[in-house]
């Protein structure tokens, strides 16, 4: 599986990890960095380099890194964007609670992480959806 850095301001990146592990179980290879809200870009990208780099040592970004972060064109995203490599290290924003719900199911392991990019940025946009009273609220399973 491809290691998941999930890269925000304050503790939401925390609190959407713990929440899947609550709902879904563990998920290996997950990992938080929280940026503080009036911390400097520079600290921000050594902070995410150093998150890569602890990655790659341990051996676990042998299948490569996916970045999920908060809000496109945010210090997170742009931060992650400077470590981009198609393939290699994919960043996603708008990270969702359904999203990392999803990297805890067994099935992600076998993707590749461009595969595991392009699929939880379908799964995400397909987690949102617009209330209409009287109509049917469908569930989507989590690892579908």
């Amino acid at each position: 599986m491809a290691r998941i850095l999930v890269v925000t301001q304050g503790g939401l990146a925390q609190e959407l990890v713990r929440g899947a592990h609550t709902i879904a179980g563990q998920a290996d290879r997950l990992e938080t960095v929280s940026l503080a809200w009036d911390e400097s870009p520079v600290i921000s990208e050594r902070r995410v380099a150093a998150a890569l780099e602890k990655g790659i040592q341990d051996g676990e970004a042998d299948q490569g890194v996916l970045i999920l972060t908060d809000l496109p064109g945010g210090t997170p995203f742009n931060v992650a964007a400077k470590f981009a490599r198609p393939g290699r290290v994919e960043v996603l924003s708008g990270v969702n609670l359904a999203m990392v719900v999803r990297l805890c199911c067994p099935g992600c392991r076998e993707r590749s992480v461009g595969e595991l990019a392009a699929w939880l940025e379908e799964k995400g946009r397909q987690s949102i959806c617009r209330y209409q009273p009287g109509a049917p609220v469908e569930s989507d399973p989590a690892c579908g």
